[in-house]
C-alpha cells in the first residue's frame, strides 16, 4: 500500500502536497514509487524509485469535552452535587496527564463555596479555600483523571449563601501542555430557614399579691434568623394574656 495521493510532481519536485494531515498516532510513514515510463517501449513501468517520508511524533495538548450544556444547581443543606457527569479527557498521544485543575472561577464566596475530591488511581486532590481552586496531581492516564473529575463534587456550607452565579472552569494538562478549558455554570438556590427566638430570664419569681404600676420586664427575647427575614412575635399559653413584649422585653403587665 503506498500514499501517493498524500503527493504531486511539479516540475523536477516531488512534493507534499498542502493540507494534508499527518498523525503519528495513525500512520508513522508515508511511501510512494515514482514511476518512469517511455510509452515507445512498452512495458510499463521502463523503471521507478522507491520513496518514504518518516512522521515524526510531538507531544500534543490533551483535549477535554463533551461537559453538560445545562448548568448545575445545588439547594441549600442538600446533597453536595457532581461538578460534571459526563466530561470527556483524552491524550492523542497516548501518554499519561500530570494535573488538572477544577476552579470556580467566577462568582466564588469565601466561606461558602466546597469542592470535594477523594483520592483516587494515584491522583491526590488538594483545595484551596481561598480561591476556590480545586488541584489534582499525580501521573495517571487520560480515562483515570476523567473519572477523578467526574467524582469532584460541589457542597455550600452556609445557612444563608449567596444566590450569585457561579462558573467552574476546568483544565487538565500533561507534561508539557494545557489542555483546552471548559466551563459549567452553577446556581445556588437559597432555603428560607426558621427563625428561632430565646429567653434571657430577669425576674424568675415575683411575690404573691404584688401590684404593679408599671410594666416588669421578665425577660429578654433573643430572636436568631439567619436569613435576617422578618418576623412576628406572639404571645400564647394559658397565662399570654398577663404578659406584653415591648422592644425586646417580654413584661408583666401592671397591675
Amino acid at each position: 500500500h503506498t500514499h501517493s495521493s498524500y503527493f504531486q510532481i511539479a516540475g523536477n519536485k516531488l512534493q507534499l502536497k498542502p493540507y494534508v494531515v499527518l498523525d503519528t498516532e495513525s500512520l508513522e510513514q508515508l511511501e510512494l514509487f515514482v514511476n518512469v515510463d517511455d510509452p515507445g517501449v512498452g512495458v510499463f513501468p521502463d523503471n521507478n524509485a522507491y520513496y518514504t517520508l518518516l512522521i515524526t511524533d510531538v507531544n500534543e495538548p490533551p483535549i477535554i469535552g463533551s461537559i453538560e450544556s445545562a448548568g448545575l444547581t445545588y439547594t441549600e443543606n442538600g446533597n453536595a452535587v457532581p461538578v460534571t457527569s459526563t466530561l470527556s479527557v483524552s491524550e492523542p498521544d497516548g501518554g499519561t496527564l500530570r494535573w488538572a485543575t477544577i476552579q470556580i472561577s467566577a462568582g466564588f464566596m469565601v466561606g461558602e463555596d466546597n469542592l470535594e475530591f477523594t483520592n483516587q488511581s494515584g491522583i491526590a486532590g488538594s483545595y484551596n479555600a481561598v480561591t476556590g481552586t480545586l488541584n489534582l496531581t499525580g501521573t495517571a492516564s487520560a480515562l483515570q483523571y476523567q473519572n477523578a473529575i467526574r467524582s469532584v463534587t460541589y457542597n455550600n456550607t452556609s445557612e444563608s449563601p449567596s444566590t450569585l452565579s457561579r462558573t467552574i472552569q476546568i483544565v487538565v494538562a500533561d507534561d508539557l501542555y494545557n489542555s483546552n478549558s471548559v466551563t459549567r455554570e452553577l446556581s445556588v438556590v437559597a432555603i428560607n430557614d426558621a427563625p428561632t427566638v430565646q429567653l434571657v430570664s430577669i425576674e424568675t419569681s415575683i411575690p404573691e399579691n404584688s401590684f404593679l404600676t408599671q410594666p416588669l420586664d421578665v425577660a429578654e427575647i433573643l430572636v436568631t434568623d439567619i436569613d435576617g427575614g422578618t418576623n412576628t412575635l406572639l404571645l400564647s399559653g394559658e397565662h399570654a394574656g398577663l404578659f406584653q413584649m415591648t422592644a425586646d422585653r417580654l413584661q408583666l403587665k401592671p397591675g
